[in-house]
């Protein structure tokens, strides 16, 4: 009769062990899934951040060469020549 006991505790043992080894396994994929999708957001954010210094730089380089255009033409980039001049 000892021995039958002995031989369920070690069943339920074995059992509990493998349903800890599954939970860990789960949350170390879990955690590694985290990982990704922050490492996914970071480098997205630094896309974004890329992009918008890279907006900047042409919208500067536009408000630029616009003023060099009204200032050869003598008026707005805007208005279609011949310009009298007379519009700034």
């Amino acid at each position: 009769m000892q021995d039958e006991g002995c031989v369920v505790i070690i069943i339920i043992i074995i059992t509990i062990w493998s349903r800890l080894k599954f939970i860990l396994s789960h949350t170390q994929n879990q955690e590694m899934l985290t990982e990704g999708d922050l490492a996914n957001s970071a480098d997205q954010s630094n896309r974004v951040r890329e992009m918008q210094d890279k907006i900047a730089s042409l919208r500067a380089q536009v408000g630029l060469k616009s003023s060099l255009v009204w200032g050869i033409r003598g008026c707005p980039p805007n208005q279609a020549l011949p310009c009298s001049g007379t519009n700034h």
